[in-house]
């Protein structure tokens, strides 16, 4: 029976960082292109994923199992788009090992959406999790949540339901406030501070939703198009619509 090695990088972390396109299938390979991604962003888990997949690889063949180890990759953007390149490259790797049973090397992070893919099509006898030792210290995790901060995909998970949530408590506290201000003159003065401080959640939620999607950028690509008199500002406004 045929062991098949997988690794998965859902978001494309190789073909974006290091432009290697999947699949990638054999021990070599694998180990140049963890070399090639680690250069580029020492810090990417996907690097210890597949080196981490290349020791299982080892170990099955040291105990005399026929096994072969592969990393499939997806897309930036990760959902439907990602998914389905997966699953091409998938049954491509599929066909050509043509492994009898699958062991999924994996950081943990996207378990739950990757494990059905693989599951449906392979038998998989294992799920070894990858995590990377980390400083305890109080210094080690703020370093990871700026770190964490600068990933658009993080950011856009975690702040994006903060700043919706900052917004419309504002704005729900703000409304009656407001009505109650004109209607009492009296105590207009009194009332200012509490308008003062729900006007400053809703900025601050509207400043965490231009922030996270990196509105900035994408409205200076859209100046820049502007200038240069592109055809494609139509298609550029319509897609921050649909952000």
């Amino acid at each position: 029976m045929k062991t098949l090695v997988l690794c998965v990088d859902r978001d494309d972390d190789l073909g974006t960082k290091a432009g290697i396109t999947g699949p990638i299938i054999g021990r070599q390979e694998n180990i140049e292109a963890a070399q090639k991604l680690g250069l580029v962003d020492p810090e990417d888990v996907d690097t210890n994923s597949i080196l981490s997949a290349v020791s299982l690889y080892d170990d099955l063949v040291k105990k005399g199992i026929e096994a072969e180890i592969a990393t499939i990759t997806g897309d930036q953007r990760v959902g439907f788009q990602s998914d389905l390149i997966i699953t091409r490259q998938l049954e491509n790797t599929l066909e050509l090992v043509k492994p009898d049973r699958a062991i999924l090397v994996s950081d943990g992070q996207e378990d739950e959406y990757i494990y059905p893919m693989i599951s449906s099509r392979i038998k998989i006898d294992s799920v070894k999790r990858v995590f990377v030792r980390q400083s305890e210290s109080l210094e080690g995790f703020y370093y990871l949540l700026v770190k964490s901060l600068k990933d658009v995909k993080i950011r856009t998970k975690w702040i994006l339901p903060l700043s919706l949530f900052l917004v419309i408590l504002g704005v729900l506290y703000l409304i009656p406030e407001i009505i109650a201000f004109q209607e009492e003159a009296s105590a207009n003065l009194e009332m200012l501070p509490r308008i003062g401080f729900f006007v400053i959640l809703i900025v601050l939620g509207i400043y965490l939703i231009w922030w996270a999607y990196e509105l900035d950028r994408k409205a200076r690509a859209i100046a820049r198009s502007m200038r240069q008199g592109s055809l494609a500002i139509p298609f550029a406004l319509v897609s921050i619509m649909l952000v």
